[in-house]
């Protein structure tokens, strides 16, 4: 008898251990058009799990509870912090970043212009939005920039 119940118990031990562990999946969308984004990054706050969005935006991750907070970060956007609780779907969207008019985007990050040494070129709306459009890459290439600080 007391066997039983002691396996009874590992048991069920067991499997409340397994279930509290939840899976959340959802989609990211971009504030201005509403487009899904793809390569964000879904990190649980406190922890080195992470995720990313697929290309279309979507993407799963498990948590250890609904007490977590899962932290979403994508280049060009504010990141966003949201609480699991017993959602098992979690849909955010994200704002795009800021950026003053004094404010340089060099490779992974922002720095005041006061700062930046070296070259640094700009281009108007105007100019880029002239081209035909093939890719944002190809269409950069074609424009002459003037160098302004």
């Amino acid at each position: 008898m007391p066997k039983f119940f002691f396996s009874t118990i590992y048991i069920l031990l067991f499997y409340l251990t397994v279930n509290a562990q939840m899976h959340v999946r959802g989609t990211v969308y971009e504030s201005e058009m509403g487009d899904k984004l793809k390569n964000v990054t879904v990190k649980i706050d406190g922890t080195d799990l992470c995720s990313t969005t697929d290309s279309i935006g979507n993407y799963k991750i498990t948590v250890p509870s609904e007490k977590s907070y899962l932290y979403f970060t994508c280049e060009g956007y504010d990141p966003l912090f949201a609480k699991v609780k017993l959602n098992y779907e979690i849909n955010v969207v994200l704002g795009q970043l800021l950026v003053s008019d004094r404010d340089v985007n060099v490779g992974y990050g922002t720095q005041r212009s006061t700062e930046v040494t070296g070259a640094v070129a700009s281009i108007g709306g105007g100019q880029y939005h002239a081209r035909s459009f093939v890719s944002s890459t190809k269409k950069l290439k074609k424009i002459k920039t003037k160098k302004t600080l």
